[in-house]
């Protein structure tokens, strides 16, 4: 079987399992939950207090501390086996925040792919 004819075999199957960033709004909380794949029931996505220490929640749409400390959180679960340095993941974490996080509606929910958050961080 030649390369291509395999990659094409494995395409739906990587479509089935791309992972997403889900934001919601529960009872007015602002919560981040991970879907591994759509055939899973997501996970509470962490605080990741060794890259943002900070005691609230998560926030979107907005430029403050709630807004980076989720930042921080996607960052450090998407990149979390990619071998970055901590300060690497401070430096993605901020570019997040302010190239998508802090513009998003904040009444809005999202589903963010993974790939395409890793395709904007670049």
């Amino acid at each position: 079987m030649s390369p291509k004819q395999l990659q094409s075999q494995l395409q739906p199957w990587r479509a089935a399992f791309m992972p997403d960033i889900l934001l919601r709004i529960v009872e007015g909380a602002y919560v981040a939950l991970y879907r591994h794949d759509a055939s899973l029931a997501p996970e509470v996505l962490p605080t990741r207090g060794h890259l943002y220490v900070y005691s609230g929640g998560f926030e979107w749409g907005r430029g403050d501390a709630a807004a980076l400390n989720l930042s921080h959180a996607i960052v450090g679960k998407i990149f979390e086996f990619d071998g970055y340095s901590k300060p690497e993941l401070k430096h993605l974490a901020r570019r997040l925040h302010s190239e998508l996080i802090s513009k998003l509606d904040r009444e809005a929910e999202y589903d963010i792919r993974v790939d395409k958050l890793k395709r904007l961080l670049g």
